[in-house]
């Protein structure tokens, strides 16, 4: 991409259209030509982003990467239109994580009370949208980040729906407050049971969304709620570690192991961890390590935490509290 257009790509959270790159001096046949190497993709019919090297990340990411890119193409497609970016599109803006949303299509929500249509890969909604509603993020109008969440929430499954929450209270980017009203405006829509119930479970203190799932997961299977960031100790001035989840009637402590943590130093990530570890069972309390791939065996992940729990009460580390 020659410097015009990279600065005309910028402007526009990375895209251009056929029209930016003809004016920055390329021909169409030159356009087709870099599409069909693969070295800029098509987002829409007529907009453009270039293609990057995205192979080391997660699909999740580059998922989300490819759903902000197609946001801002379907926002420079609909410019003059009375539309504001919602839904979990406005999510993508606010840099909340996208876990477990359906990113296939652009949403936005129409001000000019017309039609709600799905048309070149956009869903438009309709509904009362008051000014408190709008924000701007990355440049666009976009909901806020409260109303994306509920509205986002009430298509969403739980688990989805919780991580939203989570994320936005660690961020600081929204507070209870913020959700609890958002909802009291929006009561009576349909599906705000689930975002209800996420925003009574959630937890400024989950640190990631793989700690959100964990936690959804030993709340669903009835397991006693932990504590939540425990620092742990050998002596009165000596931390150990700082633990996700601590069942402190049983002295078990369950961490959440996030695959992303070793990708740059695998080796030593895990001889640190490891170490860690041990210095964790010196302090007196049994582990149990929870990965990413164990979230989809929910009854294994619950059978492993209760043996913790059966093999302390046989050790006599069980402290039961009147």
């Amino acid at each position: 991409m020659n410097p015009k257009l990279r600065r005309r790509a910028a402007g526009h959270g990375g895209t251009f259209s056929r029209q930016d790159a003809v004016e920055s001096g390329y021909t169409v046949s030159q356009v087709r030509e870099r599409l069909r190497d693969g070295r800029w993709i098509l987002l829409r019919r007529g907009f453009y982003a270039e293609r990057s090297d995205s192979t080391d990340r997660p699909p999740w990411e580059r998922e989300t990467e490819a759903h902000r890119l197609a946001v801002h193409a379907a926002a420079r497609a609909l410019a003059g239109s009375a539309v504001v970016i919602s839904h979990q599109s406005a999510v993508v803006l606010h840099g909340l994580p996208s876990w477990g949303l359906d990113l296939d299509l652009v949403h936005v929500t129409r001000t000019d009370r017309g039609h709600g249509r799905i048309l070149a890969g956009t869903s438009h909604h309709v509904g009362e949208l008051p000014a408190s509603a709008v924000t701007s993020a990355e440049g666009l109008p976009a909901t806020t980040v409260a109303r994306a969440i509920i509205e986002t929430s009430c298509a969403a499954r739980y688990e989805a729906a919780v991580v939203l929450c989570d994320s936005g209270l660690r961020s600081g980017l929204v507070t209870r407050t913020d959700l609890t009203e958002m909802l009291g405006q929006m009561s009576g829509w349909p599906g705000t049971g689930t975002p209800l119930a996420a925003v009574a479970f959630a937890d400024e203190r989950s640190e990631s969304v793989g700690e959100t799932r964990l936690r959804v997961l030993l709340d669903t299977h009835g397991l006693p709620a932990p504590d939540l960031q425990v620092p742990f100790g050998t002596g009165p001035n000596e931390v150990v570690a700082r633990v996700d989840f601590f069942f402190r009637e049983y002295q078990v402590v369950v961490e959440f192991d996030g695959m992303l943590k070793y990708r740059d130093d695998a080796v030593g990530a895990v001889v640190r961890e490891k170490h860690r570890e041990d210095r964790l069972r010196s302090a007196g309390v049994l582990v149990v390590r929870v990965t990413w791939d164990d979230l989809d065996q929910p009854e294994r992940v619950v059978h492993r935490i209760r043996q913790a729990f059966a093999r302390a009460e046989r050790a006599g580390m069980r402290r039961v509290h009147p």
